[in-house]
């Protein structure tokens, strides 16, 4: 399959899918993991808001190809609102293994391509199910804001990737 100028084998895509979301959590420089520094109960700093209205969404695209078959890709898409003051926001995957370093994100949407294939007719997706189903129980990530000085807000709950929320 080819979108753009990457070549995937349908099979392999949602283990690509994976692959690619972990190398580049690994890769990345890591961020920090907590806001602030405590000093204690007498601490009267501000407190930072947490992500909110979190909502994901799966967006389907099909094109024709040069044989008559159609190329299928559904990409899911998590975004929330913004927070005011936010440099960046920290997204960290977790696997089966543990969660992986945060990687930064500028906007206020991370997505993730989380299934594709080849099929014979337009809407009719084979094996779309099968691979969302793979995505959703093997990966999940959260997110926190990021300000300027560094410092991450507090994380969200983790959200399985590929399942819509709403």
């Amino acid at each position: 399959m080819r979108f753009g100028s990457i070549a995937v084998a349908a099979p392999a895509a949602a283990a690509l899918g994976i692959a690619l979301l972990l190398a580049v959590a690994l890769l990345s420089p890591a961020l920090p993991t907590q806001s602030g520094t405590d000093t204690g109960p007498a601490s009267a700093g501000p407190v930072s808001p947490a992500i909110q209205d979190l909502r994901a969404t799966l967006r389907d695209d099909e094109r024709a190809l040069p044989d008559g078959r159609v190329a299928w890709m559904t990409v899911w898409q998590l975004c929330w609102r913004p927070i005011p003051g936010a440099a960046g926001y920290a997204v960290t995957p977790v696997s089966y293994e543990g969660p992986g370093r945060p990687f930064e994100v500028r906007e206020p949407c991370y997505a993730l391509s989380v299934a594709n294939g080849i099929d014979e007719r337009p809407g009719r997706r084979s094996g779309r199910t099968a691979q969302l189903g793979l995505m959703s129980s093997s990966l999940s990530v959260s997110v926190a804001v990021r300000y300027k000085d560094g410092t991450l807000g507090p994380a969200s709950p983790d959200y399985a990737v590929g399942e819509e929320l709403r």
